[in-house]
């Protein structure tokens, strides 16, 4: 087992600097204690600390461009990124029901 700049131990060469890593493959080495670790981690998707909504563009576009539709603009999706995914998805694919955008 080898170890990675974050005090994990790792299994079958798994880097976990390396986005490929899988958490699960992951163990302390015996130099890091449990305590050193946070108590909880918090997710801030609806840009209340940062601004996701460049990022969630981003994806949607990816989403459109991958069903050879037109990608949308910041302007159109920023006032729907704190409202969930749904929404997002709403003014993206605004044409389609509720029904087929869940689905997507």
């Amino acid at each position: 087992m080898g170890s990675g700049a974050s005090g994990f131990a790792t299994a079958g060469g798994c880097d976990p600097d390396n986005l490929g890593c899988v958490p699960g493959d992951m163990q302390l080495s015996a130099g890091v204690a449990a305590a050193s670790f946070p108590r909880a981690v918090l997710f801030d998707l609806d840009g209340t600390l940062l601004d996701s909504a460049p990022d969630m563009l981003a994806t949607v576009n990816a989403m459109l461009d991958a069903r050879g539709r037109v990608p949308i603009g910041l302007a159109a999706l920023r006032p729907v990124v704190s409202k969930g995914a749904r929404a997002m998805l709403g003014v993206a694919f605004a044409e389609l029901d509720p029904e087929a955008c869940v689905a997507l």
